[in-house]
């Protein structure tokens, strides 16, 4: 039974005072705690703690006269409302301002809530929503997905998957260690396992690929290529980077730019064999292949030590053209080029040996260098060959090819097609080492005309033709017979070079002064001079104009001088000492040819150039022995026939 005071009444407070229990009631007789505040306000029930100094207004809350709790507002810091240990001003862990902001663990929150240190959200499921959307979720212990219906159709078959971003990972029903972020990132990647997709619908639509990586808006979408590496900002099956990481390759589908803030940082790449298969100096500005060993201060350098050192170029293609390796030259600047001038070297090929010291004396070139004035579609170069002589370091040119195709060898300035110098050693030397032939073809327009051959230690000049320098201001025609004049000149005007006989036509019969048969000049495109001389034919073979003045002419018949300009015509005996100038090749019948307008019967034969005289009145005396000796023989045939 419990025994109750009587209760008290002052003004509108009921209060009832539990002798035994020490129960307190306000606005109840009947308290079920030890202190129970009820009251019948269709507003509100206060219960006020009005510190009416600068004190804390605080609940203590103890266990066996000690505080363990404390809950109040911090007059002293803005009035906020505190939770803390033994007092709210020293030992506080949550707060709240006046502008509602929560802290826990921080007294002074500039958010709604603000957490200093570590927060756990236990929930099954749903862990967080901001409204109906699933902001934070945790379907299992292994799973974590932020982002409205991210992985929402995520089974729980799928274990250590991590989605971040509205409907990331969504649908990607029994996927295990997959990680994505974004909006419909790996979205439908069914059953795919240890994939990373970041961006926009990266891996969407990827079906059940497994350990890719997707980074960048839309990469890999649609993909069905597991364990590889799609980067880029679209769903191209191309991307900027692809990766295949079952081969351990990497392809670059755009530009690559290294070290574009232009730091000294150098860059390399290895091989299996080598640590510095390709490697860039940003402080010299070299490119090496093979070695970071610096050798000979260029550009790039190529280093081995293998049998395989060098470089290819090479091209693959349906057509006639093949790989280029392109040497270029300008004046002015890179942006801004111009032309170049005239002894400008475009490009140099150096070759360079180490002298047991460095690499400092280039041992030969190959070099292209201007020769002429340029223009626009108008570059005339030469290409030039230096070595270096032994006991020497200084190169010397060995062969320059003219802008116009002269070649000289020993001679930097040709004036011919070939020209070879040499001070005082053979000039050339044509060596045929094995079977008889030719040595030298020498053709006329495309076709053979005549060659030096050589039969065993025999050299023959086939067909041989010998000649003089002939001088004189007139023309002539080919294949007639000019004599000497005595009108003498030298070549280029110079007295120790070869002489210029001085020439005109033949017309008295069986002259003496024969020089040989007209050809032509010796350049037949420019005029006569002392240095583009007349040339006679008179040794070996050629043709020659005849005429009938001596008869019919067979094979092998003396030719003299005739009457008739420029005319040759048969030896027949007539004089005393005839002066043959040819020995005929063919036989000519002057009652099958016609004679010209002016009555002359002529033609141009085949001849065997020959210069001696004939002494007629001894071959008289041969002929007359001849036949007394026909007559002895039958007289002795008769003789013995009695």
């Amino acid at each position: 039974m419990t025994l109750r005071s009587k209760p008290i009444i002052s003004g509108c407070l009921f209060l009832a005072v539990l002798s035994v229990k020490a129960q307190v009631g306000i606005g109840t007789q009947t308290p079920s705690s030890a202190l129970d505040l009820e009251e019948a306000n269709t507003t509100e029930v206060d219960l006020g703690i009005n510190n009416t100094s600068t004190g804390d207004p605080v609940f203590h809350f103890q266990l066996s006269g000690t505080t363990t709790f404390s809950l109040g507002v911090d007059n002293s810091d803005a009035d906020k409302l505190k939770m803390g240990t033994t007092d709210v001003g020293t030992s506080t862990f949550v707060t709240i301002d006046s502008n509602g902001d929560l802290g826990v663990g921080d007294d002074d929150p500039a958010y709604k809530v603000e957490v200093n240190g570590d927060a756990n959200l236990s929930n099954s499921t749903d862990v967080l929503r901001i409204g109906a959307a699933h902001a934070l979720s945790k379907p299992n212990t292994k799973n974590i997905y932020v982002g409205r219906s991210a992985g929402a159709q995520n089974n729980a078959a799928g274990t250590d998957n991590s989605y971040l971003g509205y409907q990331a990972g969504y649908s990607s029903t029994s996927g295990d260690y997959n990680v994505a972020v974004g909006n419909e990132a790996s979205y439908t990647n069914t059953g795919g396992i240890g994939n990373v997709a970041l961006g926009y619908q990266a891996g969407y639509s990827s079906a059940a690929t497994h350990y890719s990586v997707r980074i960048g808006s839309q990469s890999g979408y649609g993909s069905v290529e597991g364990n590889s590496l799609y980067l880029d900002n679209s769903s191209t099956s191309n991307p900027l980077i692809y990766g295949d990481f079952s081969q351990d390759d990497l392809t670059v589908n755009g530009g690559l730019v290294v070290n574009e803030q232009s730091g000294t940082f150098d860059f390399r790449v290895e091989s299996d064999n080598k640590t510095h298969i390709l490697y860039t100096d940003a402080t010299n500005d070299y490119v090496m292949i093979g070695s970071n060993n610096n050798v000979t201060n260029r550009q790039i350098q190529v280093n081995s030590t293998g049998a395989s050192a060098g470089m290819l170029l090479a091209r693959h293609s349906d057509d006639a053209d093949g790989s280029v390796l392109g040497h270029a030259k300008s004046r002015g600047s890179e942006g801004t080029p111009s032309v170049v001038v005239d002894d400008d070297v475009i490009s140099p090929i150096k070759f360079v040996g180490y002298d047991g010291i460095d690499f400092n004396h280039t041992s030969a070139t190959i070099e292209a260098k201007v020769n002429g004035t340029p223009g626009s579609n108008d570059m005339p170069t030469e290409l030039r060959f230096q070595t270096v002589p032994d006991g020497s370091n200084t190169q010397q040119i060995r062969m320059v090819i003219e802008e116009d195709g002269a070649v000289g060898i020993n001679q930097t300035s040709p004036t011919t097609r070939l020209r070879v110098d040499d001070a005082s050693a053979v000039v050339g030397t044509f060596n045929r080492t094995t079977d008889d032939g030719t040595i030298i073809d020498l053709q006329y327009n495309g076709v053979s005309e005549g060659n030096i051959s050589v039969s065993g230690s025999t050299v023959s000049y086939n067909p041989f033709t010998g000649g003089h320098y002939g001088y004189s201001e007139k023309s002539f025609e080919y294949g007639k017979v000019v004599i000497l004049n005595g009108e003498n000149k030298n070549l280029h005007g110079n007295k120790k070079s070869e002489i210029f006989y001085g020439i005109d036509y033949s017309q008295t019969p069986n002259d003496k002064r024969v020089l040989g048969v007209y050809s032509n000049l010796l350049e037949s495109e420019k005029p006569f001079s002392l240095d583009n001389p007349h040339q006679v034919l008179a040794l070996g073979n050629g043709f020659m104009w005849v005429t009938n003045e001596g008869g019919n002419i067979k094979i092998g018949d003396y030719l003299i001088t005739s009457s008739t300009q420029g005319m040759a015509m048969k030896e027949n005996g007539d004089y005393p000492v005839s002066y043959v100038c040819a020995r005929s090749a063919q036989k000519v019948n002057w009652h099958k040819i016609k004679a010209d307008e002016n009555g002359v019967k002529k033609a141009l034969v085949h001849v065997l150039y020959e210069s001696f005289e004939v002494e007629n009145g001894v071959r008289e005396s041969i002929n007359n022995i001849e036949k007394e000796i026909k007559e002895l023989k039958k007289l002795v045939a008769q003789k013995y026939q009695m």
